[in-house]
């Protein structure tokens, strides 16, 4: 779908933005909820990335998958705390 943003006055704010929506519920989610959920998902790409390059959520090599587990979870408390502390 093709997004557009405008003023009161009809005038273009951005350039469109194309927007891809998958799963089993697509054709039930509105363009406006679409671009909201589009939003989040901005903010939680830049959440992961964070916890990888500063919290070391991938430096974990291990086969124990419960392990591995413990250590995202552990990760994201971190992150967590920081939040809370700031």
């Amino acid at each position: 779908m093709q997004v557009q943003l405008s003023d009161p006055t009809g005038k273009r704010l951005f350039k469109p933005q194309w927007l891809i929506v998958f799963g089993p519920a697509r054709r039930q989610l509105s363009p406006q909820d679409s671009y909201l959920s589009y939003g989040e998902r901005f903010k939680l790409e830049h959440g992961i990335r964070f916890s990888k390059q500063h919290l070391l959520m991938n430096q974990l090599q291990t086969p124990d998958v419960q392990q591995e587990e413990n250590w995202v979870q552990f990760s994201w408390l971190a992150y967590v705390q920081l939040w809370v502390a700031h």
